[in-house]
């Protein structure tokens, strides 16, 4: 069973590791084959999480939560 908000997400971090840059919106959706609605609302739902900002010109980048969640994880192992 696919979540395709779930696998999204995953998509959508693993984009900014290879770019290593902020993205606009459309280039976001069309890097991940998306709709524009879509990844709007995902945008959204990120960055009310903490795990996305804004910067300069309209663009996006992850923040350093996701990072630190891991670490948190991994120290416990």
């Amino acid at each position: 069973m696919d979540v395709k908000s779930a696998g999204r997400s995953v998509e959508l971090f693993e984009l900014f590791a290879r770019v290593q840059t902020p993205l606009s919106l459309s280039e976001t959706a069309r890097a991940l084959g998306a709709p524009l609605s879509s990844c709007f609302n995902l945008v959204r739902a990120l960055e009310a999480r903490g795990y996305l900002y804004a910067v300069a010109e309209r663009r996006i980048y992850p923040t350093r939560k996701l990072y630190n969640i891991g670490n948190a994880i991994t120290a416990g192992t």
